[in-house]
């Protein structure tokens, strides 16, 4: 019997800021402040549903694989990114979560989809683990 398939919700408040994107020509001080700020944002996100509903995340420290897809809703006027470059400035993003729902790094979490919508500017993270 193949276990089951168990799910997570992550939403953090903000999209990549244009610093992080792996096109950008900001300065090196800029980019590590952006990159360092989009990343505690998705430490203190991950924080707050982990408190909300802490048996949905339980799993996510034991499993050997962690899925994520990732919805980014740009605010109206807001140049959208390929593919590429979207998991590319969600890599802050990757590490934030990663810093708070894992003693191992990034190194289990896997990249599902990259879904890109217009919306209220908010960043959504699935993370999916079991059979796959």
């Amino acid at each position: 019997m193949a276990p089951a398939l168990v799910t997570a919700a992550i939403e953090v408040r903000m999209t990549p800021p244009k610093e992080v994107w792996p096109n950008s020509t900001a300065a090196w001080r800029v980019k590590a402040s952006a990159k360092r700020k989009f990343r505690y944002e998705a430490y203190k996100a991950a924080m707050a549903a982990e408190m909300l509903e802490p048996f949905a995340f339980g799993w996510v420290r034991e499993a050997a694989a962690v899925r994520m897809d990732i919805e980014i809703a740009w605010p109206k006027g807001q140049r959208r990114l390929d593919e590429d470059n979207a998991w590319g400035a969600c890599k802050s993003l990757i590490d934030g979560i990663a810093d708070r729902l894992s003693d191992h790094g990034d190194r289990r979490f896997k990249l599902g989809t990259m879904t890109q919508t217009w919306g209220e500017g908010i960043v959504t993270v699935i993370l999916r683990g079991g059979d796959e």
